[in-house]
């Protein structure tokens, strides 16, 4: 009996002549031949990319290299001086919220890329009625690309925050990693405003890290999956116009950074729903302190916060 044979016998045997289902005791046998005719379907293996992370860190989980890396900054600094007032160079204005006591650090292993979902995750952001018809604005789902369970997401997360004591430090040792691994990826955007918004789309969190690059959306996904790894709870996304950062809720206010000026005030905060959640950029490429606005950042209107659960 050919394959198309069978199966035909088996559409006529489940069928029945009136609708009824029929079970005989041939069907078995041809349903066990059927199955073994037609050959198990199989996924190509995802081969495992080789990667290495160097990156900027905040100082905290190693006290004589702390240490070290003080005197190093400091050193530049007055170095910098000494062309300044050696009329060598001129001194640049530094960005408020950067980090200026950092050290390098680095990680390697091994990713398996995941395959992104065959139809973008979309949710309304927001409706309103006019008239007789409802306007809809669609945006896409961030919390439905965030990925829980990733091993290799938790082995990224262990490794970066080692040492450190606190879950403010793991927060923001998990943020200078995803801004000084991650580059700006200007070439989705540029592609986005030539072909328009059906253009657009968000990686997974392993495929940014894998691709190295990535927007707003990307970076925020990637770090709101290593918090969630790290056992840090209940973030946020921040969305304006045009672009998105995670909150993050914990109390950076009392328990600063080590590093952070005295006087500094954390101005990138917002409170929502009875929870104070402190903004985290995650797009640039340099170490910038979570709840320090960046200059660009300051003054632009929140629109929503979703809270990811």
């Amino acid at each position: 009996m050919t394959t198309h044979t069978r199966r035909s016998a088996l559409r006529l045997l489940l069928r029945g002549t009136a609708g009824a289902l029929l079970v005989p005791p041939v069907l078995e046998a041809l349903v066990a031949e059927e199955a073994e005719a037609k050959p198990p379907r199989t996924q190509s293996p995802v081969e495992p990319v080789p990667v290495q992370f160097n990156y900027k860190t905040i100082l905290g989980n190693d006290q004589n290299w702390d240490q070290y890396h003080s005197l190093q900054v400091m050193a530049r600094q007055y170095q910098a001086l000494a062309r300044y007032y050696g009329g060598e160079a001129s001194l640049t204005i530094p960005e408020d919220a950067a980090i200026r006591f950092v050290k390098d650090a680095g990680i390697k292993g091994v990713l398996h890329p995941v395959q992104a979902p065959r139809k973008p995750h979309m949710e309304i952001v927001s409706q309103k009625r006019r008239g007789n018809t409802i306007e809809q604005v669609i945006g896409f789902d961030l919390i439905k690309y965030i990925r829980r369970d990733n091993q290799e997401l938790h082995a990224i997360a262990e490794a970066v925050t080692k040492g450190y004591q606190t879950p403010e430090e793991n927060a923001q040792a998990l943020l200078c990693f995803v801004q000084t691994v991650v580059d700006y990826d200007h070439n989705k955007i540029a592609n986005i405003d030539k072909k328009g918004p059906n253009a657009d789309f968000v990686r997974l969190p392993v495929q940014t890290l894998i691709d190295r690059k990535g927007d707003c959306k990307d970076t925020s996904v990637l770090y709101a999956s290593l918090l969630l790894a790290a056992g840090i709870t209940r973030p946020a996304f921040i969305f304006y116009q045009g672009h998105v950062n995670v909150g993050v809720q914990l109390d950076f206010a009392s328990k600063p950074i080590q590093g952070m000026p005295e006087d500094m005030y954390l101005d990138g905060f917002v409170d929502h729903q009875g929870r104070r959640f402190y903004i985290a950029e995650t797009t640039p490429e340099r170490p910038m302190y979570i709840g320090r606005l960046m200059v660009a950042q300051q003054g632009q209107p929140i629109q929503r916060v979703k809270v990811i659960q």
